[in-house]
């Protein structure tokens, strides 16, 4: 029984030992402090560009609106019955005076 405990010892010992010539290399802590800086590197940036450009889509949006106002606010309508001029400086000629200029900040006064 002594003899084949041996043998299992000594079984158990090259197993272990052959398993760790076998496994890889253990990263090193710098080795793997550097690579997490890359990839946190790697995420700000990805951040920064969807940053960038939600902010020009942001400003895009932001001028075409300023330029769709002054268009309202140039706009000639007739002047006449049910025609209003609104407090954003547009005019509004609607059917009935019940929700003329509803959007554009009610009636400064009615022509």
């Amino acid at each position: 029984m002594m003899k084949s405990l041996k043998l299992s010892v000594a079984a158990l010992l090259v197993l272990f030992s052959s398993a760790t010539l076998a496994a890889p290399a253990v990263s090193t802590a710098a080795e793997a402090a550097s690579k997490t800086a890359t990839a946190v590197e790697q995420n700000v940036k990805s951040a920064k560009n969807k940053a960038h450009s939600l902010e020009k889509k942001v400003t895009k949006k932001v001028k075409s609106q300023k330029v769709s106002k002054k268009k309202n606010r140039n706009s000639s309508v007739k002047k006449g019955a049910n025609t209003a001029l609104c407090k954003d400086g547009s005019y509004s000629k609607s059917k009935s005076r019940k929700g003329a200029c509803s959007r554009h900040g009610g009636i400064a006064k009615w022509l």
